[in-house]
């Protein structure tokens, strides 16, 4: 009875998120920025899925498993949250566009010169990988060797195929943006490492929290996860910092992109930025210190959510910030244009957030996706 209730509640929500998301696209207007806040969140799916998956599987192809292979306890969780966290960022960039059912033809008509048709199928590979990848784990895998073990090929192939595909993702998400000669502060390969750093970020603090609360009663992987994802926040955050300042420096240099980033250090959005370095780079490591040191589960969950905020706000800042200032070459002069958020793209956002939260908790309730749950039901359900 009570498992029932929680499936009825989660669909309830997934079903508010989807009305929220239809009631959005009624009211969504064209301002003087058309990559608002949809196009950070998309990417912010996007990039936590991917990251998600690369912090927690990949490292098992070079032979580590964990300290006594916790990491191969985690392996279905990782897959569903992975493809779970996907489904929203399909939702975000369907309802961005002015005609969401013209969306299939970036498949019908692929251009392979174009980044953007090439990120409309590497979001589909990716998540296609990840279903399979998860089937193979729930359907064929023994129960003693639910991960890399060095004796399944299959597993060894898919874990390298999913890895490379969501490398790929990230890689061609950044240079969607690196490409664009129009917005200087966008132009550059600096691109690359920022968005695969952050996506580290983003995927092991998403895991952290999604691990802490599916196995709060199995404290040996609670702890490693503590201490595991601890870790990944604190060494993607210091590289983070290290790339944004030499992307800043680089922009010093360039007046055209320095119009860009001086409005994050000491303009109209400095309050933002600073805040968010605090946040990102301070508070956060901090608390993943404790959580690293002591293995507190109550440390990494906190240390993941400011790390999701601070993630989500440095995307918000790359992507909207260098639309909204114009450097005239002619007049020597900089314009602004100024973007707020619709109401029509805040309705839109939450039910995307709102759907994310309750696919992650139908997966939980519905899939066998801890170490020692079998398949019962269609040999893929509990």
């Amino acid at each position: 009875m009570r498992r029932s209730f929680a499936i009825i509640s989660v669909l309830v929500v997934l079903i508010l998120g989807l009305i929220l998301g239809a009631i959005g696209l009624s009211k969504k207007e064209v301002g003087e920025v058309s990559w608002g806040i949809l196009v950070p969140g998309y990417m912010f799916f996007a990039m936590t899925a991917a990251g998600a998956a690369l912090v927690t599987l990949t490292p098992s192809l070079f032979g580590y498993e964990g300290d006594s292979g916790e990491l191969k306890s985690l392996r279905k969780l990782a897959l569903w949250f992975a493809a779970g966290t996907l489904i929203p960022s399909w939702f975000l960039i369907l309802l961005d566009l002015s005609r969401p059912a013209k969306f299939v033809d970036i498949f019908i008509g692929f251009n392979p010169s174009s980044r953007i048709a090439w990120m409309a199928a590497l979001y589909s590979m990716t998540f296609v990988v990840l279903i399979i990848e998860l089937l193979y784990a729930i359907i064929k895998e023994e129960r003693t060797a639910e991960g890399l073990t060095g004796k399944s090929a299959w597993v060894i192939t898919l874990t390298l195929i999913g890895t490379v595909v969501e490398l790929m993702l990230i890689s061609n998400l950044s240079q969607v943006f690196g490409v664009i000669q129009t917005f200087p502060a966008w132009h550059g390969a600096y691109l690359v490492p920022i968005f695969i750093v952050t996506s580290f970020m983003l995927g092991a603090s998403g895991m952290g929290i999604f691990v802490v609360l599916s196995m709060k009663n199995r404290e040996k992987e609670t702890k490693f996860a503590a201490s595991y994802y601890g870790k990944m926040i604190i060494s993607s955050s210091l590289v983070l910092a290290l790339l944004l300042f030499w992307a800043m420096l680089s922009a010093y240099f360039d007046p055209e992109a320095w119009a860009s980033f001086s409005q994050m250090l000491k303009g109209s959005y400095s309050a933002m930025f600073w805040c968010a370095g605090v946040l990102g780079f301070l508070i956060s490591p901090t608390v993943a210190g404790i959580a690293v040191r002591r293995k507190n589960t109550t440390a990494i969950v906190a240390s993941s959510i400011i790390s999701l905020l601070f993630g989500f706000t440095i995307l918000y800042l790359i992507v909207v910030v260098p639309q909204t200032v114009y450097f005239d070459v002619l007049a020597g002069v900089v314009n602004e244009r100024v973007y707020s958020i619709g109401a029509g793209e805040l309705l839109i956002a939450v039910g995307g957030l709102l759907i994310w939260l309750s696919l992650i908790s139908l997966g939980y309730l519905l899939l066998p996706l801890l170490p020692e749950e079998r398949a019962k039901k269609l040999l893929i359900f509990k």
